[in-house]
Parts: C-alpha cells; sequence; structure tokens
C-alpha cells in the first residue's frame, strides 16, 4: 500500500523530480536489504543461522513495525486530522507524509521488511545459498535482490513519461487513499494477531478507529468501514469457517517421533509454518486443508506432523537446513524407503501433493 500510495503522489511531478523520489524509495529498498544482510552476518558471526523472514520471530520487531504501520494507516484514513490538537496534527502529518523525502525512502524500507514473509517461494534458491557463502557473496545477493524488488522506479528513472499513463489527479485519489490506508491498517491487524494479543481486543479496537474515521468521512468511509469489517472478520474467521469438518490431525514435529514412525513403516507428511508466513496459509487454504487431502490421509493412514516456526527456534531451522532451505514453507513427505525425504515445491497444489503421497504410499506397499 505504500508504494502504490507513493506512484500516485508522483502524476503532478516533474520529470526530475520523479527521478529523485524514485532514487528515494529504491535507497529505502536497498537500505533495508543491506539490514538483513548484516544482520545475517552479524548472526554468522556470532555462530548462529538465522532464515528468511527472521525478523518476525522478534518481539521487538514485530511491536516496533506494528506501530509505524499502524501509525502510517491512521494518517491516511484521517484518523489525526480528527483526534489531534491543530499543532500536533502538523508535527504527524509533516513526519508522516508520504510525499515528502523521508516519507519516500520509509516506504521503501517498509515494503522490504513487509515482504519478506512472501517472497521466500520465489528466492529460495538465492538465500538459501547466501546463509551459507562468504559474507561479500551475501552482500552482492541481497544487493541484487533489492534491484530486483526496485525494478518498477528503475523504470520510471529511466522512462519517467511512463507517469502519464496514470490518471490525472482527482478525486479517485481521495478514495484511493482511504483504500490503501485500509489495508494498512489490516496489515497492522495482521501483525497485532501475530503478537497473540486478545482478538476480541483486536476486533473492539480496529471497529472504535474505523468508526471515528467514518464519523470524519462518512460518504467515503461507509463502503471502506463495511469493507474493512468484512476482512477482519475473515482474518480471524476463514479458517474456521471453511475448514470446520475437514480438519487434519496435526502433530507436534519431533525428530524422535518421525523416525518413531518412519521405523514402523508409515508414510509421513512434514508441514513447516509460521503464521507470519503468507505462502504458507495460502497452501493450506488451497492444499493442505482439502478434504480431498483429508480423505487420503485418513484411508491411506499417513501421519501428519508440523513444525511451527512462527517463534525462533533452532531446532526447526536446523531441519530444514538439511534440505538446503532457510525460508519457509517447507514440505517433506517420507516413507521406510524414503527415509531421506522428498522436498515438495514451496507453492503446494492439491493434485501435486496426493500425486507425490501415491507414489510414495504405492511404492512403499
Amino acid at each position: 500500500s505504500l508504494k502504490l500510495y507513493s506512484f500516485t503522489q508522483l502524476t503532478t511531478e516533474k520529470y526530475n523530480n520523479i527521478r529523485f523520489k524514485c532514487l528515494l524509495i529504491i535507497g529505502g529498498i536497498i537500505f533495508s536489504f543491506l539490514l538483513l544482510a548484516i544482520s545475517i552476518i552479524f548472526f554468522k558471526m556470532l555462530g548462529q543461522t538465522v532464515g528468511w523472514g527472521f525478523q518476525f520471530q522478534n518481539t521487538i520487531f514485530l511491536i516496533l513495525i506494528t506501530g509505524i504501520i499502524l501509525i502510517f494507516s491512521l494518517n491516511l484514513l484521517g484518523f489525526f486530522e480528527l483526534v489531534l490538537p491543530g499543532y500536533f496534527q502538523d508535527k504527524v502529518n509533516s513526519y508522516l507524509n508520504l510525499n515528502n523525502n523521508f516519507g519516500h525512502f520509509l516506504s521503501g524500507a517498509f515494503a522490504t521488511l513487509l515482504a519478506t514473509p512472501c517472497s521466500a517461494p520465489f528466492l529460495g534458491t538465492a538465500v538459501g545459498f547466501s546463509m551459507v557463502t562468504s559474507n561479500s557473496n551475501i552482500l552482492i545477493i541481497f544487493c541484487s535482490i533489492a534491484i530486483g524488488f526496485s525494478m518498477p522506479y528503475l523504470l520510471f528513472i529511466f522512462f519517467p513519461k511512463v507517469i502519464n499513463l496514470f490518471p490525472k489527479p482527482g478525486l479517485w485519489m481521495v478514495k484511493l487513499r482511504y483504500i490503501l490506508g485500509v489495508f494498512l491498517f489490516l496489515s497492522a491487524i495482521w501483525l497485532l494477531n501475530l503478537l497473540e494479543i486478545n482478538h476480541f481486543f483486536i476486533g473492539i479496537i480496529s471497529i472504535l478507529i474505523l468508526y471515528i474515521c467514518y464519523l470524519k468521512n462518512k460518504d467515503t468511509m461507509k463502503k471502506v468501514v463495511l469493507f474493512s469489517s468484512i476482512i477482519i472478520f475473515l482474518i480471524f474467521n476463514l479458517n474456521k469457517l471453511i475448514f470446520k469438518e475437514n480438519k487434519i490431525l496435526w502433530q507436534s514435529f519431533e525428530s524422535k517421533l518421525l523416525k518413531q514412525y518412519l521405523d514402523d513403516g508409515h508414510v509421513v507428511l512434514v508441514d513447516v509454518t509460521a503464521d507470519w508466513c503468507i505462502t504458507c496459509q495460502v497452501n493450506k487454504l488451497t492444499t493442505l486443508n482439502s478434504k480431498k487431502l483429508k480423505n487420503y490421509i485418513d484411508v491411506n493412514n499417513v501421519v501428519t506432523l508440523r513444525a511451527d516456526w512462527t517463534k525462533k527456534d533452532t531446532k526447526i531451522l536446523n531441519y530444514i537446513k538439511k534440505f538446503d532451505r532457510f525460508g519457509i514453507p517447507v514440505n517433506i513427505i517420507y516413507g521406510p524407503k524414503h527415509t531421506e525425504g522428498i522436498l515438495l515445491p514451496e507453492i503446494l497444489t492439491k493434485y501435486m501433493l496426493l500425486n507425490e503421497l501415491d507414489k510414495v504410499s504405492k511404492y512403499e506397499d
């Protein structure tokens, strides 16, 4: 949302200003990737290993980034314009205005830090290699990823006339501001959920904030508030509503337990997941919580083990390192004749997973 809003702010700028502000956003992106690279180098020097998206396992990071994202979203929704005195309002808006230099830099930095849980499936090989290579290679790899992440803005730098394809400024920008503010607000709610704050408390506070914003702009916010309320409800209840009767019994992953099941001749499916991993949640919605998979597991007596990496766990990290993975999702199928495990792609489909399970099950027979 921050990046998209920064695009709309460029539509009235001269070409040199467009180039300069795109450079600021790219600077924020590169800064964040270098920060991640330096963090990895630092942990390696301490003899520790970290995985992709490791910052989401840190409570302090979650609190800070949640607070920042929440403040940005409330600014876009007009919340500060309503509840703060004039002096404080001017100060807050001056710091949070995404059309100033610092705001553009921050939009690039935050986009990087928040995108890591989603990008692991697409950057898995590069990130995995960077975790075991030299420090100089880590910096080169992360800078290369940063450049790739910055491609839309590089396009504006080399071809600034592309901005002419965007609609001219108008009332649509005001509405877009509220819509993007809602998406940022939903991101903050997701982060609060990762902090394990009571869902009822989050819901009450969310509704109160949206209602205050609605009082300020009734015409614009009416549909936005309704949309937000539906999304908030789905965030906390979608999994329960859809898969209430298709619940697969997942046992907590333990290496000894895995070995025991293999010694007993079972086929085992392992799922390494985390609450902050968006791709993991998509895999659950499309595949791992499906009725077809549950039926197959019940009929073929497949054992399911789940390793929750929401919080830092060295045992889980060491486990996925055996497969040259340093990010999740990680899904592996085992059998008595496949004791090393068959590593599955990061993005799952029902057909692919059932096909692989069927191959292992028939082979074991």
